[in-house]
């Protein structure tokens, strides 16, 4: 095979054969052959199965042929580097590919040297490691073991969106494929399964005239009424402060299970507030930027949660249509050093921007004053919500 006049996959086979003037016979000596490429595209492993999409990277042999022609033995070494590839029937995008896998010809046995991958969607990985003796190429032995954290294993619309880790001990398959035992744990950490036949169930359409609101026993006039299912903007704010060191595994967790569950159409802007406030990124329905973003969290420094909120609502403020701001903090306001203000602007001044903004909010965090006003002077527009998500004080929905 060339590539600019240069060879980049050599390859060569000797197959011994008696030749007469009528006929053609193999003599029964051994096959000699070799595979050899420095560099070649990965897209080569796309002609192996049809399951396979947008091949990446590049990948290296040198593989030799011997033995009989009804019994082969195949030896050398195989490699990948930055190599991606995409499994388009249960949703999976691989990149960052990388490992080697040698064969053994004396042996009939393949081994799989670390072979690690990265899942751009959830900002996991995983990586196989183990060995397959083939002797008997009909029911070969296997051995391998398998490590993952926070995986994206499944992304298809209409199927499910599924992140998993492997236990401590990972997960291994031991024996052939007619008596392999499959042992070891599976975490799914976040996870989204549709049932087709919920989501496209008829509901029966409502009307004002078709509901009641009582306030102390007596009916009240129903001014407002929508079906809650137009798109939603949202600003996830991050209390990134010095007192979130301890939660911060948690805030990653929780922020990324509210990023996975919004739906497509609805727009995220991520904020993080410390010594001051910041957007992560603007309103986008592209997850790949709020992921990186999460990923990318870290506490140190004071608590700015006013210039925080202000941010977070009047960039709301921008938009149209419904309007929510999520907070995940431990709820109070105050510089590094816990002796004075963390931020530029007022409590009044978060109160100033939601009257302007008419956004819900979703307070994460502590009943503490701080927050509490928020819920007693918002006639029930700001909420609060507590899981056992994040260690210590500090929790999440």
């Amino acid at each position: 095979m060339l590539r600019g006049g240069r060879s980049v996959l050599d390859g060569t086979l000797s197959y011994p054969v008696a030749l007469t003037l009528f006929s053609a016979k193999t003599t029964g000596d051994s096959l000699r052959g070799r595979v050899h490429a420095d560099s070649v595209d990965l897209a080569l492993v796309e002609a192996l199965s049809t399951k396979l999409r947008n091949s990446t990277g590049r990948l290296a042999l040198d593989l030799t042929l011997s033995g009989a022609p009804d019994h082969p033995h195949v030896g050398g070494v195989a490699s990948v580097r930055g190599g991606g590839i995409e499994v388009p029937d249960v949703g999976m995008r691989l990149s960052g590919i990388t490992g080697e896998i040698s064969v053994d010809a004396a042996r009939d046995s393949l081994t799989v040297n670390q072979l690690r991958w990265t899942s751009p969607a959830s900002g996991g990985g995983a990586s196989l490691q183990g060995s397959v003796v083939f002797r008997d190429l009909t029911n070969p032995r296997l051995d391998l073991k398998l490590d993952a954290r926070q995986f994206r294993m499944v992304d298809k619309r209409g199927l499910a969106r599924l992140d998993v880790s492997t236990g401590a001990s990972g997960l291994t398959l031991a024996g052939t494929p007619d008596e392999a035992t499959l042992s070891g744990a599976v975490i799914v950490d976040r996870g989204t399964i549709f049932i087709p036949e919920l989501v496209r169930k008829q509901i029966v359409d409502l009307t004002p005239d078709d509901l009641v609101v009582l306030e102390d026993g007596v009916a009240q006039k129903v001014d407002t009424f929508q079906e809650a299912v137009a798109p939603v903007s949202v600003v996830l704010a991050l209390d990134a402060s010095g007192s979130m060191i301890k939660a911060a595994d948690g805030v990653r967790t929780a922020a990324l299970s509210f990023v996975d569950a919004l739906r497509p159409e609805d727009a995220l802007s991520v904020l993080m507030f410390a010594d001051a406030s910041a957007f992560a990124h603007g309103m986008t329905t592209d997850r790949q930027q709020s992921i990186a973003a999460v990923n990318a969290y870290f506490a140190r420094g004071g608590t700015a949660l006013y210039d925080g909120l202000t941010d977070a609502l009047m960039r709301l403020k921008q938009t149209t249509g419904r309007k929510v701001v999520v907070l995940l903090s431990d709820g109070r306001d105050e510089d590094n050093a816990g002796t004075g203000p963390g931020s530029a602007r007022a409590q009044n001044d978060v109160f100033l921007a939601l009257s302007e903004t008419d956004a819900l909010f979703k307070v994460n965090g502590n009943y503490v004053p701080d927050l509490a006003r928020l819920y007693m002077e918002t006639t029930g527009r700001a909420g609060f919500f507590e899981t056992r998500v994040m260690p210590g004080s500090a929790r999440a929905a």
